[in-house]
């Protein structure tokens, strides 16, 4: 089985704290003790390209690739070449998987997707990046920001 390569840079008020590539069998850093706070990371595709920024005002790891986020600000990027905005994410409270590229929380949400057109509120959600799905489980609503030609037709 190939190991999976991944990259993170973690920031802390504007200074690089690490960056570094690591191979799914590579012994993995120590885990940090305390929360750390105005942070942001950065994390990228095998293939190099930009995949999440997630900020926050502070950060508590839970495990290997795990965090409690709180004052989320995820913005996810296409994954290519082309390095695109596709949406952003606000919450004040989420749990977030790095490895898996998930992030959840069951308080609410605030979502800007560009490339849809749309901005969502709601609260207890999740967020799927592999399949660029978000799921709200109450109090969602939904502003589509496109023209509707022949809706009434």
């Amino acid at each position: 089985m190939k190991p999976r390569l991944r990259h993170l840079i973690l920031l802390l008020g504007g200074c690089t704290l690490a960056c570094v590539p690591v191979a799914a069998a590579a012994p993995t850093p120590p885990a940090l003790s305390a929360p750390i706070e105005n942070f942001r990371i950065h994390v990228f595709s095998n293939d190099g390209y930009r995949l999440w920024v997630l900020r926050g005002s502070t950060i508590h790891p839970l495990g290997d690739d795990q965090f409690e986020v709180k004052d989320l600000e995820l913005t996810a990027f296409s994954g290519d070449a082309r390095n695109q905005v596709e949406s952003v994410l606000l919450s004040p409270a989420a749990q977030v998987d790095t490895a898996n590229r998930l992030a959840s929380g069951e308080g609410t949400i605030r979502i800007i997707h560009y490339t849809e057109n749309l901005e969502g509120t709601g609260t207890g959600w999740s967020y799927h990046q592999r399949q660029k799905r978000v799921s709200l489980k109450k109090n969602v609503s939904v502003t589509f920001r496109a023209e509707l030609k022949d809706l009434l037709k």
